[in-house]
């Protein structure tokens, strides 16, 4: 019984190495395939321009004279190129820069009136709740406390709101 064990143990082994083995032919073929079978598959190197195994491309080294006038035509363009940024900031130059003093004249010190009535805003309902009560405003649940539109909830009552916006009391009562 021990030696028929035994027997099955390397049937076992030797077929792992068998997949082994192949998957490594398979590995080897497809790099042949890669390397000789496919176009530009070879690499034409100093060996492959010296009779190789290049398969007829010429390389770097036989288009040097073609390479250098090339280099050459495009060094030419650019130097006829101009480029005339306007009045187009420099993107090499930071965009904050420290100041050693404070500007010559203020900007936006026109007087420009503040207006304090309230953004327009509708109050939907009010879930009423002694201790916790809420607001709908433009289908938002809101709290004493919160803010929106830039106007803060003050107080809600049963039917009404009190909101507070750039220092004035506003009154929203339920539509």
């Amino acid at each position: 019984m021990a030696s028929l064990l035994a027997g099955t143990a390397s049937l076992g082994e030797n077929k792992k190495k068998l997949g082994m083995v192949a998957g490594l032919m398979v590995v080897l073929l497809v790099v042949l395939v890669v390397r000789f079978a496919m176009p530009g598959g070879v690499s034409t190197d100093s060996a492959g321009a010296h009779g190789g195994f290049g398969r007829g491309r010429p390389s770097l080294l036989d288009s040097q004279p073609a390479y250098l006038e090339t280099i050459a035509r495009i060094a030419r363009l650019q130097s006829e190129k101009t480029y005339d940024a306007g009045d187009m900031r420099d993107p090499m130059q930071p965009l904050i820069r420290e100041r050693n003093a404070p500007p010559a004249e203020p900007r936006g010190t026109e007087d420009v009136p503040i207006s304090t009535e309230l953004p327009m805003m509708s109050l939907h309902g009010v879930i009423w709740d002694p201790e916790n009560p809420i607001a709908i405003i433009d289908g938002l649940d809101l709290r004493v406390g919160d803010t929106i539109k830039g106007a803060r909830i003050v107080e809600i009552g049963f039917d009404q709101v009190v909101l507070t916006y750039r220092s004035r009391r506003h009154v929203l009562t339920v539509e």
